[in-house]
Formats: structure tokens, C-alpha cells, sequence
């Protein structure tokens, strides 16, 4: 019973309500005792309900925040690190006395270099791993939704060896799904399941096609604009 239940108004649905808790029938005449016991049933009923829904919450919350931090280490955490290992390696050049020493009294080959030491050693950050994309808000929360649809199915495999044909077919399928759930005005949670479906696997199409097979590309040649 996953649906919350009404009190009840009448003895038929005080003894409805019995029987789905699985008491048996008495053979006394059902009289009005029978509303107090009933009643306390559905508010326990609907009590355990609430509960399993805050606990459910919680846990996507959860979910929610592993994935961020995930993303974070993926895709900020690590450039961040090597930026700012470069950035100090830079600064202990500049903070040793006997660089500047040396250049101050003359005794040293070494002469004021306008910040060349800071460029070569920063230029050993790679470019592209410094230089992430700023996700829009709308997207980086579709993309959680997204991730926590995957996680939920990581059972099944992944989709590196799945043809393009079966997966735009279970893109059709999860678009229909998602019209259905639109047109017969399904709970915004269950709509925005069916969307990340859909996404998911317009995704794999995308990913699958990362390689070129025939010239051996990389995975991730990034796409030029047209």
C-alpha cells in the first residue's frame, strides 16, 4: 500500500480498511467501535508514508551531493590542484633570497626577468585541462538528474558497445514515455524522470560517436562550431 488513505466515513470503510491490513472478518455485526481502530490505522498508514518520503528525500539529497562533488573533482578539482601547484612552485623561485640576491648586487647572470620564471613555469598547466566549461544552473541540474538515472541502472552495463540503431530506438520509446507522461499529466518528479531518459540516451549516441573509427580520432576531439 504506497498510497495515502482517507479516513473513513462509513462501517463499509472502516472494514475495507481492516481487510487491507489483513484482519479476517469477525462473525459479531459491524458496529461504530469499529471507526476509532480504523481510523488510527489509516494516520499510522499515512504517518509510515511521510516518513518513507522525508527519508527518500534525504537520500536524493544525498545522491545529489555526491554527484556534485564528483563533477567538482572531475572537472574544477583537478586543474585547480595542478594551477595551484604551479602557482607555488612559481612563488618559492621568487621567495628564495638567493635568486634575488644574486640579482641585486650584480653577482648573478640572473637579471630581472618581468615575470618569465612565473610564465614557463604556469605554461606546464595544460591548457585545455584548464579551461572548463561554466555549466548554466538549469543545465548542471538536468545533468545531475540525468547521472542519478544512470546510477540507478549501472546493473545493466554501460552502452560503449551498444549500435546506434538500438539506441535511437530506445530513444523513441523513452520520447513516447515521456509524451504519455506529459498528456496524462503525471507528478513533475516522474516527468522529469522520463526527460532524463530521454536525454540519456541521446547522450550515448552522442558519446559513441566521439570516436571516428575511420581515422582514429580521439574521444575527446572537442566539436568545432559550424
Amino acid at each position: 500500500m504506497s498510497q495515502r488513505m482517507e479516513e473513513p466515513k462509513t462501517l463499509g470503510e472502516c472494514w475495507s480498511i481492516f481487510e487491507k491490513f489483513g484482519f479476517t472478518k469477525p462473525r459479531i455485526p459491524l458496529d461504530e467501535s469499529l471507526f476509532p481502530n480504523a481510523r488510527l490505522l489509516v494516520r499510522m498508514h499515512n504517518a509510515h508514508l511521510d516518513e518513507i518520503e522525508r527519508l527518500t528525500r534525504e537520500r536524493d539529497a544525498l545522491q545529489l551531493a555526491v554527484t556534485e562533488y564528483e563533477f567538482w573533482i572531475k572537472n574544477i578539482g583537478n586543474p585547480a590542484k595542478k594551477a595551484n601547484s604551479a602557482m607555488r612552485e612559481a612563488l618559492e623561485w621568487y621567495e628564495d633570497d638567493a635568486n634575488w640576491r644574486g640579482i641585486l648586487t650584480g653577482s648573478s647572470n640572473i637579471h630581472i626577468d618581468g615575470g618569465q620564471r612565473a610564465r614557463s613555469v604556469l605554461a606546464k598547466i595544460d591548457k585545455k585541462e584548464s579551461e572548463t566549461v561554466t555549466l548554466r544552473p538549469e543545465v548542471r541540474w538536468f545533468a545531475e538528474q540525468m547521472e542519478l538515472v544512470l546510477q540507478q541502472n549501472d546493473h545493466k552495463g554501460g552502452w560503449t558497445d551498444c549500435e546506434w540503431e538500438y539506441l535511437i530506438s530506445r530513444t523513441h520509446e523513452e520520447f513516447h514515455e515521456l509524451r504519455a507522461s506529459l498528456e496524462v499529466g503525471d507528478a513533475p518528479e516522474a516527468i522529469i524522470r522520463e526527460a532524463a531518459d530521454v536525454a540519456n540516451f541521446a547522450m550515448m549516441l552522442a558519446d559513441i560517436h566521439r570516436i571516428d573509427k575511420k581515422e582514429g580520432e580521439s574521444r575527446d576531439k572537442p566539436i568545432e562550431s559550424p
